[in-house]
């Protein structure tokens, strides 16, 4: 790819899914980082040696300083994976935690953003959410001041703080059990839940 060509991020995610085509069930690709995923060590060879030798049939190189074998957990895309589970990863949790009272518009998108990440770890996170969705439904102009000090805003914004600082844990399903599916909408958000019982 030329120097500076603007898609190529795409341009390269388009190669590494051509590439691994055919693997998308032990191998998650995400542009220069490949997550390989399996039940046993023996598969995980297999599978490990299979992806190897499609990124050299590829006449690609990596550098194996940078790859971490034999892990039973990773950090990946903001999250820890591993052991049918997956967490936020902690840096990232404290970067909500931190992220001091918005007062712009471009603030509340930006809490929003980081914490919207996480959504799937926090129930009816969009009802939550929903009175600093509405401070951005008018137009402000430029730098000027939102109304963040009202009281359900405020609320709003530390809950969504407080259910993130409980180290939420997702499991994977357990598809031999039993799945209750709860849904749920309103005239501002809706939602879906599958719970498989334990």
């Amino acid at each position: 790819m030329p120097f500076g060509l603007k898609n190529a991020p795409f341009t390269f995610s388009k190669m590494m899914a051509e590439i691994l085509h055919g693997c998308e069930h032990f191998a998650v690709p995400y542009l220069d980082d490949v997550a390989i995923y399996s039940n046993s060590w023996e598969e995980h060879l297999n599978h490990l040696n299979g992806i190897l030798t499609k990124i050299k049939d590829a006449g690609l190189t990596i550098k194996p300083i940078k790859w971490k074998f034999a892990q039973d957990r990773v950090k990946y895309l903001g999250h820890i994976v591993g052991h049918g589970i997956r967490t936020p990863n902690e840096v990232k949790v404290k970067a909500v935690l931190e992220f001091p009272v918005p007062t712009t518009e471009s603030q509340v998108r930006a809490f929003l953003g980081l914490a919207g990440y996480y959504n799937h770890y926090i129930p009816m996170f969009s009802s939550i959410a929903a009175p600093l969705t509405e401070t951005l439904k008018g137009r402000l102009r430029k730098g000027e001041k939102i109304r963040i000090g009202q009281k359900e805003c405020t609320s709003a914004f530390k809950e969504l703080k407080r259910k993130l600082s409980q180290q939420p844990i997702l499991y994977a399903p357990d598809f031999n059990k039993e799945f209750i599916l709860q849904t749920d909408a309103s005239n501002s958000d809706y939602g879906c839940n599958f719970i498989s019982k334990r």
